[in-house]
């Protein structure tokens, strides 16, 4: 497992913003760079999706076609890169993960994101709110059946899902399969994010690799 973490002091500066507090759900505007440049521009992608070159050369280390999202909502962050590098097996994949958070200086909202691609290991239980989504363009196959998002904004203590959780149907790449997710990672200081947004950066995920 390779992984990359923000430097020490951006990661103690979090710490003291999430301590503030928090609230149910949280949702913002998104910065992102017209249609026209998200196609056959991998440095913009890259740059988009806020990863620096050794975040990208970690990600490699999963040996599976790199999707990113070219929308990231307007205030989160990378706080997360790890691969996991190919591992031999019957139900074992390898992949890769990168986990934004949203800080705020000034309010009580905070929520977090992972993207998520993997060659294997999927299945379980899905929670009760679903909603059907656009996969990304470079999806090829349209007689797949429907995606969907599927969350829980309350949590169940005695279900699958005690504590709020969102996630999309595994989405079938190229040689690899890729999802967006909240809270299924990280769930100490972080908000569920939005099922809209979460449509939006899934929508928008594109190669770079």
């Amino acid at each position: 497992m390779i992984q990359s973490t923000l430097p020490i002091w951006k990661r103690l500066t979090m710490l003291a913003v999430l301590a503030l507090g928090l609230s149910p759900l949280s949702d913002q505007g998104a910065i992102a760079a017209p249609e026209s440049l998200h196609e056959g521009h991998p440095l913009v992608a890259t740059s988009q999706a806020m990863l620096t070159a050794d975040d990208m050369n970690i990600l490699r280390q999963a040996e599976i076609p790199i999707a990113l999202p070219t929308y990231i909502p307007e205030g989160f962050q990378v706080d997360y890169v790890e691969a996991f590098a190919p591992n031999p097996g019957p139900g074992s994949g390898h992949g890769y993960l990168i986990t934004y958070r949203q800080p705020q200086l000034s309010g009580t909202e905070a929520a977090c994101f992972e993207v998520e691609a993997s060659t294997g290991g999927f299945g379980g239980p899905v929670p009760e709110r679903s909603q059907t989504i656009d996969p990304p363009a470079f999806v090829q196959d349209a007689s797949h059946p429907t995606y969907q998002i599927f969350w829980t904004e309350t949590g169940d203590p005695e279900g699958p899902f005690p504590e709020p959780v969102l996630f999309s149907d595994w989405i079938e790449g190229d040689g690899a399969f890729y999802r967006i997710s909240s809270r299924m990672t990280m769930r100490r200081y972080c908000n569920l994010l939005r099922p809209e947004t979460a449509h939006q950066i899934l929508e928008s995920f594109r190669y770079v690799d």
